[in-house]
């Protein structure tokens, strides 16, 4: 499976210290019953729920907190949310049941962080066979653990010890069909219960439901790079020759911002199905973003963009992103501008291939973590930008970091897209929402906070 497939199980398998709450910006207990923090906050203290029971029937402790993030920190940078790890100085047990951070400086998205997939609790001992090897079912404490997995199929039963209660579901199968996959062929043999992203061809028998999640594509600047895009009247004269670029008919999915996809479904097993990773532009139509401060750039003066006729550009993106680097690069063809296509896997998006192109095409994640995929995104474009608008991105996300108010940061977030806007470092492609797929038969249908089904609650009617 894919990372994004992974990410999707890892949430029904793994729990974090704290989670999402149903209403969006709030923060509850999750491993931890309550937390508190220092006048510096820089200090959190974490209070651990009693007999939390993994799946191979040990108790969870704060050693096994300490195992988890000890082993983010020790991992390589450029990872997504990394910029949090680099923050975190130590983590230490002060008691089986109480687990000490110390943060370098304060950072006001840190408990958002502890919310995500990223910062699962795992055990410090993976569950061994008897000869001593490692097993390929990874042990959590969530709702449901593995009993099987492989590259197209992972199987899960409910866990029946649940510390917030057993799911509805006795068994799930997460079937991941990959993007060349024709639809007959996917569907054959294989009928599902619910689909993530839904292509509009799909059987009118089904329920839709638009997430609160969407899914932002867009154009930024090499503007680090020596060459044509250094000049300001240049870049508005190559953005405004986009327009709003729709959406393209066979898209590559919805990845996240690590550049990651994925196109799990849940077949009919005795339980759910899907497709529940956020994934997908299948020949939905798109909903390009209306031109102005949050939208695409303003369009260059009038008959400016003869000068541009004859220009060669690069664009670099990643596979999952090619359909849409296409569109662009056609759109540019249109108008005298030559565009070559560099499409690299995720790992090496962020390395040189990047810092080479002229026109970078990404991708933005907008759910309930989208604070932290900005943080995360600008901090990357920062890397490429002029160095006065570097500057003033470094300096925006230095307040956000030290901003307690999650309106006051989504404010200033905005300040930043304006700003690369109006220097023609940015351009909003489209955006499109994530559309959920099920049979009338499902129900219980909730998300959670990426805009994924949550298996948890999903149930059926019984035969009477």
């Amino acid at each position: 499976m894919n990372l994004l497939a992974e990410s999707f199980v890892s949430s029904h398998v793994y729990d974090g210290l704290v989670r999402r709450g149903a209403g969006g910006e709030e923060i509850v207990p999750g491993i931890a019953h309550a937390w508190e923090t220092d006048v510096t906050r820089t200090n959190w203290t974490f209070y651990l729920r009693k007999e939390v029971l993994l799946h191979n029937g040990a108790i969870l402790d704060s050693s096994d907190v300490v195992y988890s993030f000890s082993r983010l920190i020790r991992m390589p940078r450029g990872r997504l949310y990394s910029f949090i790890l680099r923050d975190i100085v130590e983590v230490t047990a002060l008691n089986p049941l109480t687990v000490g951070f110390r943060l370098k400086t304060p950072n006001e998205l840190f408990l958002s962080f502890l919310c995500t997939s990223r910062a699962a609790v795992v055990p410090r001992e993976p569950e061994r066979t008897l000869e001593g090897r490692f097993t390929q079912k990874p042990v959590g404490t969530g709702p449901f653990k593995i009993v099987e997995l492989n590259e197209g199929l992972c199987v899960l039963e409910a866990f029946p010890y649940y510390f917030q209660g057993r799911a509805q579901l006795d068994r799930v199968e997460i079937l991941h069909v990959p993007w060349d996959t024709e639809p007959s062929a996917a569907d054959s043999g294989f009928p599902f219960h619910i689909i993530q992203n839904p292509r509009p061809e799909e059987s009118a028998e089904w329920s839709r439901i638009h997430t609160e999640t969407s899914v932002r594509k867009f154009i930024t600047c090499n503007t680090k790079k020596a060459g044509p895009l250094s000049d300001p009247a240049v870049r508005a004269d190559i953005l405004s020759c986009l327009g709003r670029v729709g959406e393209p008919d066979k898209g590559p999915g919805v990845p996240g911002t690590d550049g990651t996809q994925g196109d799990p479904g849940v077949p009919r097993a005795d339980c759910t199905t899907g497709d529940p990773g956020v994934s997908g532009t299948d020949g939905v139509p798109g909903d390009p973003v209306a031109s102005g401060p949050s939208g695409s750039c303003p369009p260059a003066a009038a008959g400016t963009t003869a000068s541009l006729f004859g220009l060669s550009l690069r664009i670099a993106t990643i596979p999952q992103y090619k359909a849409d680097a296409e569109l662009v690069a056609a759109r540019l063809e249109r108008n005298g501008i030559s565009a070559a296509i560099v499409s690299v896997p995720p790992k090496e998006f962020k390395g040189p291939v990047r810092m080479e192109a002229d026109l970078i095409l990404f991708s933005l994640v907008r759910d309930r973590d989208e604070q932290l995929r900005l943080f995360d995104l600008y901090q990357t474009l920062a890397e490429h930008v002029t160095p006065q608008i570097r500057a003033e991105i470094e300096a925006g996300l230095h307040l956000i970091s030290r901003e307690s108010g999650h309106a006051a940061r989504a404010e200033a977030f905005r300040r930043i897209e304006d700003r690369l806007i109006e220097e023609r470092e940015l351009h909003i492609l489209y955006e499109k929402p994530v559309e959920t797929a099920y049979l009338p038969s499902v129900r219980g249908v909730r998300f959670n906070s990426q805009g994924w089904i949550d298996l948890r609650h999903v149930w059926f009617l019984q035969p009477c």
